[in-house]
């Protein structure tokens, strides 16, 4: 079964947010903001679009924002381009060697390499014409630097400075040390071990603050009737069972094939719902509706990357998942308690995700499809040990952290 779900009413997002409200009888304060990201996994995504969003929420009759999210590995050179191309292969086929990547990175500190990112200064003149920004976020660990040729580029024409606010978007401890430069104004982290992580690289703790990861503003909480009506819709007469979310996330790889594979030809199977959301992987979306045509009695939702996400946390129960930044913290939101792929080597930012959340008794970890076949034999048996760890996971949820980002950001940025 395979069913395109029609989002929410909500304000569309898209890679560029423009909003101009005329009032012709007042004259308009502007804010310009460029949000610097990247189409390196989903997380960057996810935040840059909440961002943008709560910002559009913050206007009035006094004041209009001009929000342009860029996505600036892929349109600076084909060097970047080809770095962000390569991560995203990383993540489709070869997760395991992330973990080598990760320590690349930090040993040779890419995004501090002169002879690689000053090739970008003609492309950052160019994007500086263009949008002419009075704050700058950066929601990704390599747009520190390029954030600080923005700055100069600012400074040759204007007295005072050009803020550029970090948006970290690795939750908790154990991230890239490209976070961290001289040139950010202010950090902003999600968890306390992600505040921890940078004053162990030096950040004083005046500069940082712990409001949480940004989720899309006024997302849709869906009620349990509003639920119900929404199962039955996809399910029928099955909507009250247990759904079980596979997600493979933005790239569509790593190891969650191999155990929704094992778990759809075991008896536990047949007795709940199921999601599977292959990302933007074309080949893995195949492989997975191979593998459902040939179990008759399984009930499966095949979705991808053009699926609204709120709804497919709307219909499900848990999530089986890699343990990355945005799909932790909107299960989170959602209620959703997480049971995290562990079948691989971690990369540390996500080793530290993954440990907070079993801490906080959000999450399991699930090391191998025996495991994840044991847990919802036991769930279907003892429902109430789901239900609490629910309840875990709406307790760490910050649903207001995208506002109130927004709100103190603002406070640092004078009106033109």
């Amino acid at each position: 079964m395979s069913l395109l779900l029609n989002p929410p009413s909500q304000m569309p997002i898209h890679t560029e947010i423009s909003t101009l409200v005329p009032l012709p009888t007042l004259a308009l304060k502007k804010r310009r903001i460029l949000i610097l990201s990247s189409l390196t996994g989903w997380g960057h995504k996810r935040v840059a679009e909440a961002l943008a969003a709560a910002f559009q929420d913050h206007e009035d009759d006094s004041c209009e924002f001009v929000v342009h999210i860029e996505n600036v590995l892929e349109k600076s050179n084909v060097v970047n381009q080809g770095l962000s191309g390569l991560y995203n292969w990383f993540l489709r086929y070869a997760q395991p060697w992330m973990f080598l990547y990760y320590h690349f990175i930090n040993l040779f500190h890419l995004s501090h390499q002169p002879l690689l990112l000053e090739p970008m200064t003609p492309y950052a003149k160019r994007l500086y014409a263009e949008h002419q920004p009075d704050l700058l976020i950066s929601v990704h660990p390599m747009m520190q630097y390029f954030g600080g040729i923005l700055q100069r580029i600012h400074a040759k024409t204007h007295d005072s400075p050009l803020p550029l606010f970090t948006v970290v978007s690795d939750p908790c401890y154990g991230f890239w040390n490209d976070w961290v430069r001289a040139n950010v104004t202010h950090y902003f982290t999600a968890t306390a071990g992600a505040t921890q992580q940078l004053k162990d690289y030096g950040v004083k703790t005046s500069d940082i603050s712990e409001l949480g990861l940004p989720t899309m503003p006024n997302a849709k909480i869906w009620t349990y009737t509003e639920k119900q009506v929404m199962r039955r819709a996809v399910w029928g007469d099955r909507a009250s069972r247990l759904t079980l979310f596979f997600n493979a996330g933005w790239a569509g790889g790593g190891t969650i094939e191999r155990l929704f594979k094992a778990f759809l030809t075991s008896d536990v199977a047949s007795d709940i719902n199921i999601v599977f959301q292959a990302g933007t992987n074309k080949p893995l979306q195949k492989r997975v509706k191979a593998l459902v045509d040939q179990q008759p009695n399984a009930s499966v939702l095949l979705a991808t990357a053009e699926d609204d996400m709120l709804n497919l946390y709307a219909l499900a129960d848990a999530i089986v998942t890699k343990p990355g930044a945005a799909t932790v913290f909107e299960s989170l939101h959602h209620g959703v308690p997480l049971l995290i792929d562990q079948q691989e080597r971690l990369m540390p930012q996500e080793k530290g995700t993954a440990e907070w959340l079993l801490a906080q008794g959000a999450g399991s970890s699930i090391a191998h499809a025996g495991a994840l076949i044991q847990t919802i034999q036991h769930w279907l048996s003892v429902p109430t040990e789901r239900h609490a760890m629910s309840l875990e996971a709406k307790r760490l949820s910050r649903q207001t952290s995208a506002e109130a980002l927004c709100a103190s950001m603002l406070r640092c940025v004078p009106m033109r």
